[in-house]
């Protein structure tokens, strides 16, 4: 993963009263919050994307965990 998005993640999430800390141990209690400036990034990381990619990504979210051969086999080899 990337550590600047699980930044983002959690200061989103402690913003929006949905991660605290009880007794010394931080519990989410809630969706996590997603802050617009993470969701700007992303949106614009996926607009320069080309199809494949975004194809693949589309079946890791349909389809996780899947193994890479099978993965570049549906997808294809341009991803």
């Amino acid at each position: 993963g990337n550590p600047l998005f699980l930044r983002h993640l959690v200061e989103g999430s402690i913003d929006a009263g949905t991660l605290k800390k009880v007794d010394d141990v931080w519990q989410l209690r809630g969706p996590t919050a997603v802050p617009t400036g993470l969701a700007a990034l992303l949106e614009t990381r996926l607009d320069q994307a080309g199809s494949g990619v975004l194809n693949a990504l589309k079946l890791l979210a349909l389809c996780e965990p899947l193994d890479i051969d099978a993965l570049t086999e549906l997808a294809g080899d341009d991803v």
